[in-house]
C-alpha cells in the first residue's frame, strides 16, 4: 500500500516512461488508512456494514474540472495490481489481508484471502474473481458469487468487504499525479 507521494518524483517522466515503469493497473481508495483495523491473523473475518457512500471518484474529478485535483486526492491510497516476487500463486494476484498476499489490505473485514486478480497474457484482460469471501466482492455495485469469474475494465469499482477501490490503468495513476495539488514543504 502506497500513498500519492510515494510517486511524487514519477511525475517528471512522461506519460509512456511511467507506464513502462509501472507496467501493471492499480487499485486505489480514498483515504481509508485511518479506517483500517489491523489484525492480520485474526482467526474471524469480522462481518460488517459502513457506510459506501464517500467514494469520491478522482478520475471523475479531474475529468469534471480538467486540470487539478482537490487536497482530498493527497489522501489516496495506492496499491499494484502486480505479484510479489516471493508469491506462492503463480497465474494470479491476491488479495487478502495477510502478508503473503500480492495485495495486502490490512482491515478486518477482508479475508485472509479474500479475492484475486487474473491477467490474461492473450488478450490483455484482468479479471477478479472472490474467494468464498465472507463479506464478499462487488464490481460495479453487482455482488460476484463465490469462485465467479468477472472481466474489470478500467474505471470500474471493485467493492471488497466494506472499501470501495477503483481499477485504474497506470495512464489513469500518471494523470492523477500530475494533477495533484501538493502543497510545498514549510521551512523554518
Amino acid at each position: 500500500m502506497e500513498t500519492i507521494f510515494d510517486y511524487l518524483e514519477d511525475r517528471r517522466l512522461s506519460e509512456q516512461e511511467f507506464e513502462a515503469r509501472h507496467p501493471h493497473p492499480f487499485l486505489i481508495i480514498e483515504g481509508a488508512l485511518d479506517l483500517f483495523e489491523k489484525d492480520e491473523f485474526a482467526f474471524r473475518t469480522k462481518s460488517l456494514e459502513l457506510d459506501r457512500t464517500n467514494w469520491v471518484d478522482p478520475i471523475e474529478e479531474l475529468h469534471n474540472d480538467g486540470k487539478q485535483l482537490s487536497e482530498r486526492s493527497l489522501e489516496l491510497l495506492i496499491f499494484k495490481v502486480a505479484k510479489k516476487k516471493e508469491s506462492p500463486y503463480q497465474r494470479r494476484i491476491s488479495i487478502g489481508r495477510t502478508n503473503a498476499s500480492d495485495i495486502t489490505i490490512p482491515d478486518k473485514c477482508i479475508s485472509k484471502l479474500h479475492a484475486h486478480i487474473e491477467h490474461d497474457e492473450k488478450t490483455g484482460a484482468y479479471s477478479i474473481v472472490d474467494t468464498e469471501s465472507i463479506n464478499g466482492t462487488k464490481v460495479n455495485g453487482v455482488e460476484i458469487g463465490a469462485d465467479e469469474r468477472r472481466v474489470l475494465g478500467y474505471g470500474d469499482t471493485i467493492e471488497l468487504g466494506s472499501f470501495i477501490f477503483k481499477f485504474i490503468s497506470a495512464a489513469d495513476l500518471y494523470q492523477i499525479l500530475r494533477a495533484a495539488i501538493v502543497p510545498s514543504p514549510v521551512r523554518p
